[in-house]
């Protein structure tokens, strides 16, 4: 969630495209938005309370003001916001889900398309007989924002290794005992995004 990326309100079918403006490591539940003292925590109560305030400004509003807004450095984003009667938002962090040049989300909380469900980060720890186990890189997916460790049934058509940043689509999430991880049941397709990402690639998604 750095200055200058797109993102898109989860909350909200059909959301407009909105810029980071600012990410601050204070809780939403210590993030003031009035002078009445509510906090962002008291107007997104199913979000956690210790989740980061993110400060965004929509996009068509900068688009408006001027078609030349550079939002390469956090500092002239905040200039132009500052400098311009622009109105800003802030969200939860795992409220917001990041979308790339192409549009495409990158950072979900958890999408849902009729009864399928997507991971779209999960970095492959270890692959084995049967099962693929991983840690969830989406950022927000799954409990709000901590990257859980998650397994899979390896499909027999897809070759997968340690390392591997991959894709899933899945229908339910089974618990297959104390021992294990969560298992992604009814997976219907598993893409691999990238062979051996590096810690740097991983936060540019």
């Amino acid at each position: 969630m750095e200055p200058g990326a797109r993102v898109i309100d989860t909350d909200l079918d059909d959301a407009n495209s909105a810029i980071v403006v600012a990410r601050h490591a204070t809780p939403i539940s210590e993030f003031e938005i009035d002078d009445d003292g509510t906090t962002v925590a008291d107007v997104n109560e199913d979000y956690p309370a210790d989740d980061s305030a993110v400060v965004v400004v929509f996009e068509e509003v900068l688009e408006g003001l001027d078609d030349a807004w550079d939002v390469a450095t956090q500092g002239s984003l905040q200039h132009l916001v500052r400098e311009e009667p622009v109105k800003t938002y802030t969200y939860p962090e795992s409220r917001l889900s990041v979308r790339d040049e192409a549009g495409d989300v990158i950072r979900v909380r958890r999408t849902e398309d009729g009864e399928n469900r997507y991971v779209n980060r999960l970095r492959v720890d270890s692959v084995g007989e049967s099962l693929v186990y991983g840690d969830d890189f989406d950022g927000v997916d799954h409990n709000h924002g901590t990257p859980r460790p998650v397994c899979l049934n390896r499909p027999g058509d897809v070759d997968l290794e340690a390392g591997n940043l991959i894709r899933v689509v899945y229908g339910n999430e089974k618990d297959i005992g104390e021992e294990y991880p969560p298992l992604l049941a009814a997976v219907q397709t598993v893409e691999v995004k990238a062979a051996n990402p590096s810690p740097d690639i991983l936060l540019d998604l």
